[in-house]
């Protein structure tokens, strides 16, 4: 029984832990995502025309879509996605 118990303790531990370890390793921590998408967004509008500003805009668009944690919900995904394409960057 008592093995049965550790048992059972070990695989509730497997199913609840974050699974960080197997994510995306390059991701940053989630303040920062949203951190960087915050200023690379501010800075981009301040010009629009400037190329590296978009671009960089652009990456941080894609860092929340890939680093979000929760992982967003396709219908966020393609919300994303849709501001990419009108971007015309990089």
């Amino acid at each position: 029984m008592k093995k049965l118990t550790y048992l059972f303790l070990a695989l509730l531990i497997v199913a609840c832990s974050d699974g960080s370890s197997n994510d995306n390793a390059s991701c940053p921590s989630q303040e920062e995502v949203f951190n960087n998408f915050e200023e690379a967004l501010s800075i981009w509008q301040e010009d629009a025309t400037n190329v590296e500003y978009c671009e960089d805009y652009y990456q941080a668009i894609l860092d929340v879509i890939n680093c979000s944690e929760p992982p967003l919900t396709k219908s966020e995904i393609e919300g994303w996605e849709a501001i990419l394409s009108v971007l015309g960057c990089p």
